[in-house]
């Protein structure tokens, strides 16, 4: 599957780059954009764009997910590689 990448710029959302007081309130107001992260393999094609509002609602998943299974206040730690999935 062909996908098209995401803009650097969204033209229907200003650009704010501070003043957001948490990550999760920076995603929401970047989920509103046609922003988003675009992925590429070692031959510099585009593998998965990856729109703000997408990641946000897998993020959201998430954590509804760790929530069902940590109680408020434990401490976790993620491992991650920089992937889309």
């Amino acid at each position: 599957m062909l996908e098209n990448p995401t803009p650097s710029i969204s033209e229907n959302l200003p650009t704010v780059s501070a003043n957001f007081r948490s990550v999760p309130e920076a995603l929401d107001y970047a989920a509103k954009g046609d922003t988003g992260y675009n992925f590429f393999n070692l031959r510099g094609e585009l593998s998965r764009a990856l729109p703000y509002s997408e990641l946000r609602d897998l993020s959201k998943a998430l954590a509804r997910k760790l929530m069902s299974r940590f109680s408020r206040g434990d401490r976790i730690a993620v491992i991650a590689e920089t992937s889309p999935e």
